[in-house]
């Protein structure tokens, strides 16, 4: 872990070492949707402005989505069946891919398990039909199992090289390949699994825009410039990236990770945990900063006896995450007390008109992202862009949602600064959820109560951090929650707590996320140095 103290308290870690992949990043394919004809790209949602953005957006055709299989840390895979498949940016978005071949440096890294090694099977194309010098580059195989980079322009190749044989070593499992360009020394290298290092030399590229739109695992074009559908890869494919940099030989190494995989970011990839200590009481993080370094986090990180949950609330689909932590038993079902402060640092919301999100801290009898068939007690906030939101809410649901009972706790509450909240469990079909400035936690409340409570809202044994989006993306909030005491069995304050969430560790604490999640590496809200 590597961690970098800012100006005003501000503090910067990284997982393991400081080797930046965003840097550059300009398309980022998972390949693991899970339906329909789009693939995403996602290099934005790591490095901010300067990637391609919806421009590098593929719509697919004849691809089978979510197949099983991917390395260990990635989520499922795209299969191409040689055939007729492909991925395919649109109409017009040519020239964001001119640096493929306009004498910018490139690399590209994807994962693939092959089918079949054939000749003219290609993972990317924006050059045209074989054989044409036109501006772009393909990357493809070539008989005896080797990959060929050929880069070419309108008066022929800027690069034309080859693997050696049998490079691409068999058909039964995925491999990790990487493939750059270095304009400086006119060098081309080829890495396999993070090394089988081999290289080659070309020339200087030269500007001009790309004949055609980029394809992906297909070779879309013929001369004439009208869809082919031939040189579809066969094989199954996941982790496409296109920087417009040189990668080193310790990014690639990173990111092939022992065969694992790794994620991208910003300052990184993904690890698996993280443990932040001598983090100054009082600061506010961030998962996700102005340049979206992460798709969705969870966090935990402070100083022993105070710390925070931080936990992601910029939306980017309707997946919901959670961080929790297992009391080791259940609470009462009659009786019990919770309070913790919530510190909310900053608010931001979409352009539209409408939707919301939604964050909740409760108690509550399952360790899931679900947001179903649960018991759980809740504070909750709603904010967005619908009127009457920015409310701080008392939740409680019987086997359904964490949100689907409520009461309002007073009227448009939500604003910056530290609340302090009670949730008291007074009996079996009773509860409130008391909100007040005061540190007290008794003075100046305003209240909402659950009663009705269905005695088989039971079981409770978990502290729940979660989020859930509504209708619209890109809400933001940036908060955090400290000091959280929990006492069972009784609604008095007055004694020893029963739990007392450790939260200068990770340890005791669960994250529940997609597998897109990465806490390995996060920054406090603002400019990172």
């Amino acid at each position: 872990m590597a961690i970098t103290y800012l100006s005003g308290e501000r503090i910067q870690g990284s997982s393991e070492a400081d080797i930046p992949l965003g840097d550059g990043l300009k398309a980022y394919w998972h390949l693991d949707e899970s339906s329909g004809t789009t693939a995403t790209n996602d290099a934005g949602e790591i490095t901010g402005n300067s990637s391609i953005g919806t421009a590098g957006n593929l719509t697919l055709t004849d691809v089978t989505l979510a197949q099983s299989g991917s390395p260990t840390n990635f989520g499922t895979n795209a299969d191409f069946d040689g055939s007729n498949s492909m991925g395919e940016c649109g109409a017009g978005t040519e020239a964001n891919f001119n640096f493929l071949h306009d004498g910018s440096d490139w690399s590209v890294s994807f994962w693939a398990k092959m089918d079949a090694t054939g000749s003219n099977q290609h993972i990317i194309d924006n050059k045209g039909a074989v054989g044409d010098y036109e501006n772009g580059l393909d990357i493809r195989t070539m008989t005896t199992a080797r990959w060929r980079v050929v880069g070419t322009l309108d008066a022929g190749y800027y690069v034309i090289r080859n693997t050696t044989d049998n490079y691409i070593p068999d058909t039964t499992n995925f491999h990790h390949y990487v493939m750059t360009w270095d304009n400086s020394t006119t060098t081309v290298t080829f890495y396999r699994d993070g090394a089988n290092k081999e290289t080659g030399s070309g020339s200087s590229g030269a500007s001009g825009t790309a004949d055609e739109p980029l394809v992906i695992c297909g070779h879309a074009y013929d001369s004439a410039s009208t869809i082919a559908k031939t040189g579809t890869l066969n094989g199954k494919v996941c982790e496409l990236a296109i920087w417009n940099t040189v990668l080193t030989d310790a990014q690639v190494s990173r990111i092939y990770n022992g065969g694992d995989g790794r994620l991208l970011t910003l300052a990184g990839v993904q690890d698996d945990k993280t443990t932040i200590t001598n983090v100054p009481t009082g600061t506010r993080f961030e998962e996700t900063d102005t340049r979206k370094t992460y798709r969705r986090v969870g966090k935990i990180a402070g100083t022993s006896g105070t710390g925070s949950v931080f936990a992601d609330i910029t939306r980017y689909n309707s997946e919901n995450d959670a961080v929790s932590f297992d009391l080791g038993a259940n609470l009462s079902d009659t009786q019990w007390t919770m309070r913790f402060k919530f510190v909310v640092d900053t608010i931001t919301r979409s352009s539209s008109t409408s939707g919301r999100s939604f964050w909740g801290m409760s108690s509550a009898d399952a360790n899931t992202t679900a947001n179903s068939n649960q018991d759980s007690i809740c504070f909750g906030i709603t904010y967005g862009s619908d009127s009457g939101e920015d409310q701080f809410r008392a939740y409680n649901s019987d086997g359904a949602a964490m949100e689907d009972t409520f009461a309002n706790i007073g009227s448009s509450m939500l604003a910056t600064g530290t609340w302090y909240v009670t949730i008291n469990r007074t009996s079996a079909t009773a509860g409130t959820v008391t909100v007040t400035t005061n540190s007290d936690y008794t003075t100046s409340t305003t209240s909402g109560s659950q009663t009705g409570l269905d005695a088989t809202c039971a079981s409770l044994r978990y502290f729940v951090v979660k989020t859930k989006t509504g209708s619209t993306e890109n809400n933001h909030i940036y908060c955090n929650v400290q000091d959280v005491k929990i006492w069972n069995g009784t609604n008095s304050t007055s004694g020893t707590p029963t739990y007392t969430p450790d939260m200068s560790t990770t340890s005791g604490w669960v994250i529940k996320n997609s597998s897109r999640v990465n806490i390995g590496a996060w920054t406090e809200r603002g400019t990172a140095a």
